[in-house]
């Protein structure tokens, strides 16, 4: 938690101490980060940084894109 709190995360982050969610997305670096539609599909995995612009534009491509 000393990183979370280094860094001036403030939202929720998800735990996994025991690896098994890691394992399962092929998490490769930290921070990843999982886009999960409502069904609970996996819609997308991006290890690494991502900030606000390239954040919204994932989800605008995900979420609300019509083609």
């Amino acid at each position: 938690h000393e990183l979370v709190h280094s860094t001036g995360v403030t939202y929720e982050l998800g735990e996994d101490p025991t690896g098994i969610i890691f394992r399962e997305f092929g998490v490769v670096a930290m921070p990843t980060t999982v886009f999960i539609d409502a069904s609970g599909n996996v819609l997308d995995v991006h290890s690494g940084a991502l900030f606000a612009d390239d954040l919204t534009g994932r989800i605008n491509d995900l979420f609300f894109s019509t083609s």
